[in-house]
């Protein structure tokens, strides 16, 4: 399967990069940037970095299929912008609905690296897929209620009520089909806050080992 290339411009002065794109040739790429003479935020900075003899180098961010270059460029864009890359990018940013994908579906993309130093290779990164309802809170809220609602609701019948008259087995199929409509109604929410809580865990991972290597 033809494969594409998501990489970065990174300025040797800070160390940071400046830029994010995709091609399927690094180098004819590279090429290009150096030598394009547009009046653009990228091409303004590349001037200015090869007027002091820093002309800045690429690095390979992530490979990806070709037919998802243009999704991954703007996952890395977006990623860049919310660390704090000085980027000069000028396609037009896409907002978090972008990344909503079919019925909620979202992820979220947590970086492993402490600086563009440590990209020289391919880029570690880790994607958590959740459930997040559009971000909004109060609807997640809603089905949580509404599962606990249900659940409770069919127990009382199959368990407390003795004027049903339901075999064993046709009572656990009730229950267990209960239990499945409750997780598919809360499992989204409950899902979504262990997210929150990995994401804590490694963000202190990283920070424990930062000190580590600082000392």
């Amino acid at each position: 399967m033809k494969q594409a290339y998501i990489y970065g411009l990174v300025d040797p002065r800070d160390m940071q990069v400046h830029y994010i794109g995709h091609t399927v040739d690094l180098a004819g790429r590279f090429a290009s940037h150096i030598v394009d003479n547009a009046d653009t935020p990228k091409t303004q900075w590349i001037a200015d970095a090869v007027s002091h003899k820093a002309v800045p180098y690429m690095i390979l961010l992530e490979t990806v299929l070709h037919s998802e270059r243009f999704k991954q460029e703007y996952k890395w864009i977006y990623l860049g912008r919310s660390k704090g890359w000085p980027l000069t990018n000028t396609v037009a940013m896409k907002t978090d609905k972008y990344y909503m994908m079919a019925h909620g579906m979202k992820e979220r993309i947590f970086v492993e690296a402490r600086s563009p130093l440590s990209l020289k290779a391919t880029m570690y990164y880790w994607v958590m897929v959740f459930w997040s309802n559009q971000g909004v809170l109060s609807y997640g809220l809603l089905r949580m209620l509404l599962a606990l609602f249900v659940l409770g609701l069919v127990c009382f019948g199959v368990f407390f009520d003795r004027h049903i008259e339901f075999v064993f087995h046709t009572r656990l199929l009730m229950f267990c089909t209960a239990l499945i409509i409750s997780s598919f109604l809360a499992g989204p929410l409950i899902y979504q806050y262990i997210a929150e809580e990995v994401q804590r865990v490694y963000r202190g991972l990283a920070k424990c080992a930062e000190k580590k290597q600082g000392a």
